[in-house]
């Protein structure tokens, strides 16, 4: 039987995190000093001081130098790794989602770039940074995420982020939405990020009216 896709990219990046060796068997979850229950990962192996709070917000004391790391697990795919790798903590964006802060998105760019991150959450300007490999140097490069495809692959092109380019606003949507009751320009959506997406597109005038399948009460309107 074939794998669902989201079996299927999750596959596809624990292999090349693993190539760039951020990858490594998930440890066991752990009670934190204030009796919290902290994610598993391999950062278990290098990292004491554990601490986790209700914010999702991971710290720990890492490496030989005792470096103080944290990252934001609620950006993280549940049941994923986490790694420290190069004084962070590391793991894999949340599917269908661009990630956030030390959760990154998948791509073969993380074969030969490190000290990834993703800024701008929930905006047009969310952008990844990432230290790359040239032909010769080694960059800082950022690439804008708004126009990138959601699942395409994002690349690492002689030191510089490419990536595959994102559908026209309409293709994406009639992707994950449907028409609302037959009512050109309203659409139902099926998930929490088709509707952010509808939403977006409402903002730029594309459409005139955006609904949640799961949450019938969800339902907003241009006028």
């Amino acid at each position: 039987m074939k794998q669902p896709l989201r079996h299927r990219l999750s596959a596809a990046f624990s292999m090349i995190l693993a190539g760039a060796g951020l990858w490594a068997s998930p440890g066991l979850a752990q009670i934190d000093s204030y009796g919290s229950v902290a994610p598993g990962g391999s950062y278990l192996q290098s990292c004491s001081g554990i601490s986790y709070g209700p914010d999702s917000l991971l710290k720990a004391t890492c490496g030989p130098h005792n470096q103080h790391v944290q990252i934001i697990t609620k950006y993280c795919e549940p049941g994923q790794d986490i790694s420290f790798n190069n004084g962070r903590l590391f793991c894999a964006a949340r599917y269908g989602t661009w990630g956030g802060d030390r959760a990154v998105p998948w791509g073969s760019y993380l074969q030969s770039c490190n000290d990834s991150y993703v800024e701008g959450m929930g905006g047009p300007n969310i952008a990844l940074t990432s230290t790359c490999m040239g032909s010769d140097h080694v960059y800082t490069t950022k690439l804008g995420l708004k126009g990138c495809k959601m699942g395409g692959d994002i690349a690492n092109n002689q030191g510089q982020l490419i990536c595959s380019p994102a559908d026209p606003p309409e293709v994406a949507l009639k992707a994950t939405c449907q028409h609302f009751l037959g009512r050109a320009q309203e659409y139902l959506c099926k998930t929490e990020v088709a509707y952010n997406t509808c939403l977006t597109d409402m903002s730029m005038g594309l459409v005139k009216a955006c609904s949640w399948e799961s949450h019938p009460n969800t339902y907003k309107k241009s006028y």
